[in-house]
């Protein structure tokens, strides 16, 4: 909470002193409360809730180091000329096993090979591990292989899958539209419901719910790819009486009985307090790619075992799965020795079916295939309530990607983009109620539109609801002249911009505000501004408990 006050304070003091007046969007007075809405129904989420713990404790400053990898028993070799990568994994489940700790890696450069038959070089398997190194320009893994098709250099992942698609047994039916941010879920039955538990918020993809966001005739329901949007959760409070359900984190977008919307109780296998910090990760590149700037001409080459594509394709460097409450912290890209500008193969950091986790401090670049099929994406959202803060990125296919109706409630916080291939975006089966926050466009852009692309089923609408907040650009790509394109399915905002290139280009429903202004939008940070408001409230509520 004192960080996003000092925050408020300064920008309040820097917009006083240059003599400009504050500007405020009319979704964000100043009394603001969730659920505010103008007279044509827009309402801003609050994506306070976003981030480890939901931002309620900072991350984990020091742990009991349970390894130094260089130590007996492991000996792992950081001069980079033995392989290194089953000593430190040793580690890493010796102190999963252990009940966790931290896997130290002191200075160095540690080599890596992928393990017979493994699908990642180092994996944490484990709930508390985490893996540090001395700083991202001391400690650098690197993946001695030139080949990685569908494989990761880190994976954090249990071995137990948490499927979260597949039908409960245990459910109860919401007996509202939910058409506001709320955490109070009606429904037709407590029975069974406990705080505490684990739960889905879903809907299923009906022919309405097609239609609503102008996908007749290109989606259809059942399509394996649509799986409804749904929104993991953890209950905090069950009131039989009423047949309330609380839940510890609001709605991001609208639900409604129309569509079966429902909450599910799943058994919670989820990783826990798990984290990979302050090192740097690079990869031998593949010969065969002799261009690394260019797209692939023909976006089938990774189909094609006779081509250097079909190797590295879908291949990742740090992969979070079935995580919660975890974080990434000062992990870069790195040239290794002997390498034209490439860092890494294909994509970078994946948050895949993951909840509540924090990207911060990160420096990503230079993916070596960036063709079709998704490669060469350097952050990618596949998950639910996580944030990407104060990082960069440069060279990507897309920089940024949101993927999928379950990717919501997740927070871009100033970073920056540059030079990406083709834009950040949302790019497939309508991802809703995310924020990009005060983020630096330099020869970049975001897109969020429908796209005729895809396999079986057509990517289609990429989103609804999405808020583009603050957007400072300060060079326009080469091929267009505005810092963001929203096109979004229903009710897309984009609200203020700034810098030398600031122009938008919009033909969404919802909000266009303050573009060129953005310099004097108040507060300057939404999600900082809101988790200030969250903290007041709730501290109000805590005074009047006593």
């Amino acid at each position: 909470m004192m960080r996003s006050m000092l925050f408020s304070a300064a920008i309040a003091v820097l917009l006083s002193a240059n003599g400009a007046e504050a500007v405020r969007s009319v979704l964000y007075p100043a009394d603001w409360k969730p659920g505010f809405a103008d007279a044509e129904g827009n309402w801003l989420p609050d994506f306070s809730y976003a981030g480890y713990h939901q931002g309620r404790k900072t991350l984990p400053a020091s742990h009991k180091i349970f390894a130094d990898v260089t130590r007996p028993p492991y000996l792992a070799d950081p001069t980079g000329i033995r392989e290194a990568a089953a000593a430190v994994q040793k580690a890493l489940d010796e102190a999963g096993r252990a009940g966790g700790g931290v896997v130290y890696l002191p200075p160095g450069t540690y080599r890596l090979k992928f393990p017979e038959g493994a699908d990642a070089a180092l994996r944490i398997r484990h709930s508390k591990v985490i893996l540090r190194g001395a700083g991202p320009e001391k400690t650098r893994l690197f993946l001695d292989e030139t080949e990685s098709r569908g494989k990761n250099m880190i994976l954090v992942r249990p071995d137990a899958d948490i499927w979260w698609f597949s039908e409960q047994p245990q459910f109860t039916t919401v007996t509202a539209d939910l058409l506001r941010p709320t955490r109070d879920i009606p429904v037709a039955s407590t029975e069974g419901f406990r705080a505490g538990d684990t739960v889905l918020l879903r809907n299923t993809v009906t022919e309405e719910f097609i239609a609503e966001h102008g996908m007749t005739g290109k989606w259809h329901p059942g399509d394996r790819q649509l799986r409804g949007v749904l929104l993991p959760r953890r209950i905090t409070a069950v009131d039989a009486a009423k047949k309330v359900i609380r839940l510890d984190a609001p709605t991001f977008y609208e639900m409604k009985v129309r569509d079966r919307t429902r909450l599910s109780k799943i058994a919670d296998r989820s990783l826990q307090e798990v984290g990979v910090e302050e090192l740097s990760l690079g990869m031998r590149e593949n010969p065969e790619i002799p261009d690394w700037t260019a797209r692939d001409p023909v976006d089938t080459a990774f189909t094609k075992p006779e081509n250097g594509a079909y190797h590295i394709h879908a291949s990742a460097a740090l992969r979070f799965m079935y995580c919660e409450n975890g974080f990434i912290r000062h992990v870069n890209s790195y040239r290794p020795e002997g390498n034209r500008k490439i860092h890494i193969h294909s994509n970078g950091i994946r948050l895949d079916y993951s909840r509540q986790i924090t990207v911060t401090g990160c420096d990503w670049h230079n993916p070596q295939y960036r063709g079709g099929g998704g490669n060469g994406y350097l952050y990618t959202l596949n998950c639910n309530d996580s944030v990407i803060r104060d990082s960069s990125t440069t060279n990507g296919r897309h920089n940024f990607d949101f993927q999928n109706m379950h990717t919501a409630g997740n927070v871009v916080y100033n970073c920056t983009i540059r030079n990406g291939a083709i834009p950040s975006d949302f790019h497939m089966y309508l991802s809703t109620g995310n924020l990009i926050d005060s983020v630096t466009c330099d020869g970049d852009y975001w897109e969020c539109r429908f796209r005729p692309y895809g396999g079986k089923v057509m990517h289609g609408q990429g989103g609804a609801g999405n808020v583009f907040w603050n957007l400072r650009g300060e060079r326009y790509p080469a091929n267009r002249k505005f810092i963001v394109d929203s096109q979004q399915a229903r009710r897309g905002m984009v609200i203020g911009t700034g810098g030398s290139a600031f122009k938008a280009s919009w033909k969404s429903s919802g909000l266009r505000e303050l573009i060129g202004r953005g310099d004097r939008l108040e507060p300057q940070s939404l999600w900082l501004d809101q988790v200030n408001r969250r903290d007041q409230r709730e501290a109000a509520e805590d005074r009047k408990k006593q």
